[in-house]
């Protein structure tokens, strides 16, 4: 008899656990090494450590790419969990870790030049045509040039989920002189697709700024249990060196 209350204590426990796990969505653009193809060896270092975070816990992942814009949409909105890849400027409603994921800066790639540009404000784009990803936030400066100059030949503004791909190809035939992204994702990128044209960075734009995965605030219970996982296993990926080793196969350093 007491084998058998020891049995079912366990079996309610297990059904009490099976019950409290979620499947948490997941969405957001391509940007590698942050994120990318879900069915990848390598989908990122942040899903990567989305993943190790919430299926430890017991939850299921599900992450999927969809256009930036209609990402955030949806997390703001609470009918998707959370978000890779943002910004807290461009997010404050949502709930962050207290720990980032990672940092981002901006910078001006082009085809080699024969000359020297710097970026002296958005004058500096005068007889140029620049690529920008739809709704992604560069500085109040550029985002008002880009939203004043949208439907003209000034920027070529791609959305979707491979957006850096499209600006990168139109790079290449020529329509456009210069693309803002950030370094890291943009060289992934490039070396993804094989390019055989040279690049340069000509000039940084700002400072770089912190990375999170975050979570809707329509659900903010949940999405606070969400985070302070991705917290703790990023502690402990640290901690046990584990996190240099992780991104080191995307090419990368601690960002700390």
């Amino acid at each position: 008899m007491p084998a058998l209350k020891h049995f079912l204590t366990i079996c309610l426990f297990a059904a009490s656990c099976q019950s409290m796990a979620d499947t948490i969505s997941l969405r957001a653009d391509s940007w590698y090494p942050f994120n990318a193809d879900p069915h990848s060896k390598k989908p990122g270092y942040m899903i990567e450590i989305a993943r190790m975070a919430w299926q430890e816990a017991g939850h299921k992942v599900d992450y999927q790419l969809m256009d930036w814009d209609q990402s955030l949409s949806q997390v703001q909105s609470g009918e998707v969990n959370c978000i890779v890849g943002v910004l807290k400027s461009e997010a404050p409603d949502l709930i962050f870790p207290k720990l980032e994921l990672g940092s981002s800066d901006i910078a001006f790639f082009a085809k080699s030049f024969t000359y020297d540009w710097k970026f002296n404000g958005v004058d500096s784009f005068k007889n140029m045509s620049i690529g920008v990803v739809e709704d992604y936030n560069y500085s109040q400066e550029i985002d008002q040039y880009i939203k004043e100059n949208a439907e003209s030949n000034k920027v070529l503004v791609a959305n979707g989920e491979q957006p850096l791909r499209d600006l990168i190809n139109s790079l290449e035939a020529g329509k456009i002189d210069l693309v803002l992204e950030n370094p890291s994702v943009f060289k992934a990128q490039a070396r993804k697709m094989k390019s055989s044209l040279k690049y340069e960075k000509l000039a940084m734009l700002g400072e770089a700024e912190r990375l999170y995965i975050a979570c809707s605030g329509k659900n903010k219970k949940q999405s606070h249990g969400y985070v302070n996982l991705i917290d703790k296993k990023i502690s402990e990926l640290r901690s046990q060196k584990k996190l240099k080793r992780l991104l080191y196969r995307y090419g990368l350093k601690d960002w700390r």
